[in-house]
């Protein structure tokens, strides 16, 4: 099997997905608090257990999709904890099924990690977040010695991203797959000149965090994964967490990954094929080189943002917003905030390496979600089976949870007599949309909005009535969200 050149470019997988996730949230997440009596609606109702809300929804997602491998965890305020697997683990030698104990990489999820560890080292004091990288570490090219802690662990250092800003990088782990890399060689050797002058601008960048191992190892003494399991995976019990390739999962299973590396347009097993992982793990290092279960991911950020790993003060750190460009997402200190449609407050991260990981905690809920994936594909509207994304399963995952908590009576429903109807779903040509309300104050006229699944309004009407014929016989097969006033919903076109 050749190597594809496209495969190159999973290297950009490392960045964490800031504005693409975020973009992906607000495409996603349906409205809360949505009644829509038909087909693909992902719908519960009073009568539905939770758990079984839940598993509805993962299910439906999943058997939509293209994705070879899902996995998914959600924290729930009562600390139980729901959680669910579909689809390949593996393909070759022979398929095996995906369980909630495989192992995926978290990509820079490890970030937040890493920042977390480092914040404990500066409350015991052994650390300032606004000393010089140059108290602890060598000169190197094109890396300032007086760029702050502060700096590398809010993304506003500057520096050149090691991975997607060189090609040298990318040249050489295509010829040496199985190479495990030393991060002396990498800033040594694979940093080119920074973009910026340091606290100019914010841009994200793995090197940051690269330099970030260093100084904890620096301090501790040791690798700052043993640092990593002693102050974090330890006392938290995560025994499905690991630094990978340095520590190995034993007889925990490893989920295989999927990428097209033919370039015949079908996701191909990466392992199964011979192809070797911990090259490019190690390449990752202290950025992005953690693999383990939404179920231990999930843990870790739901302890983090209740409180009960870092002091309030250095939480408050964390969240400070270092990115500020208005958008509505916010980066601090190895984690972010995401815009949602509706007003939910939300710390968490992303991350890509091959694998794909996203977790957030919604503490307005106190509740966390985790999802996994073992394929490096995103949704994309033209494909003819659409590879509906771990961002799908998360904002789904979030709706159903709340609206099952809704139609079970424990929070109030704002406007709760009035409810949506869109038949058939899926449809051909036209759908009906009837919009119902008992109380008295009149909701005409409504605008009525189409989306697709990037977020663009593909159709909008105004209407006057209780029901309504919309057609959509001009467009493309596939999912799209409707939005009629403050409510939300899902078609399908076939």
């Amino acid at each position: 099997m050749t190597m594809n050149k496209n495969l190159l470019l999973l290297f950009a997988a490392l960045a964490c997905a800031t504005n693409l996730f975020a973009q992906k949230i607000n495409v996603h997440q349906p409205q809360p608090f949505l009644n829509v009596e038909s087909g693909l609606t992902l719908r519960t109702t009073a009568s539905t257990d939770l758990t079984e809300a839940l598993d509805s929804t993962f299910d439906q997602i999943s058997d939509l999709s293209s994705i070879k491998g899902f996995n998914a965890a959600i924290r729930l305020p009562d600390g139980t904890v729901w959680k669910r697997a579909s689809g390949l683990a593996a393909e070759l030698p022979a398929p095996q099924n995906m369980t909630t104990e495989h192992l995926m990489g978290y990509g820079s999820i490890t970030k937040t990690f890493l920042s977390t560890t480092m914040l404990l080292l500066m409350e015991e004091g052994l650390l300032h977040l606004d000393d010089s990288i140059g108290m602890y570490l060598p000169a190197y090219p094109n890396i300032n010695s007086g760029i702050t802690i502060r700096q590398i662990l809010s993304h506003r250092s500057g520096l050149n991203d090691y991975v997607s800003e060189n090609q040298a990088t990318v040249d050489y782990w295509q010829t040496h797959l199985g190479h495990i890399w030393d991060p002396q060689d990498v800033l040594n050797n694979y940093v080119l000149a920074p973009n910026f002058e340091p606290d100019s601008s914010w841009r994200y960048c793995n090197t940051n965090y690269i330099l970030a191992g260093l100084i904890v190892e620096k301090i501790a003494e040791k690798p700052w994964y043993m640092e990593v399991r002693q102050r974090i995976l330890e006392p938290l019990g995560l025994t499905h967490t690991f630094a990978y390739p340095w520590e190995m999962p034993g007889s925990l299973p490893m989920a295989h990954v999927f990428s097209d590396i033919d370039d015949d347009g079908d996701p191909d097993d990466f392992q199964g094929n011979g192809l070797p992982l911990n090259g490019f793990f190690s390449l990752a290092n202290s950025a992005g080189c953690l693999m383990g279960t939404p179920e231990d991911v999930s843990l870790f950020m739901h302890r983090l943002m209740n409180g009960q790993i870092l002091q309030p003060a250095s939480l408050q750190e964390m969240k400070f917003d270092y990115q500020h460009d208005g958008s509505g997402f916010t980066y601090g200190l190895g984690l972010g905030s995401f815009p949602l449609p509706q007003p939910l407050e939300n710390w968490g991260h992303t991350g890509g390496i091959i694998y794909q990981s996203v977790a957030l905690n919604i503490p307005a809920e106190n509740i966390t979600l985790a999802v996994q994936q073992n394929d490096d594909r995103n949704f994309n509207p033209d494909d003819p089976i659409p590879a509906f994304d771990l961002y799908v399963v998360l904002v789904e995952l979030l709706n159903t949870y709340i609206e099952n908590k809704q139609s079970s009576g424990i929070i109030g429903l704002p406007d709760a007599l009035a409810h949506l109807k869109v038949t058939p779903n899926p449809a051909s040509d036209h759908i009906r949309l009837d919009y119902f309300s008992d109380g008295e104050k009149s909701v005409f006229p409504m605008n009525v909005q189409l989306f697709d699944m990037t977020g663009r309004v593909i159709h909008e009407q105004q209407i006057n009535q209780t029901s309504n014929q919309i057609n959509i016989a001009h467009l493309p097969a596939g999912m799209y969200q409707i939005r009629a006033g403050k409510y939300s919903g899902r078609v399908v076109k076939n």
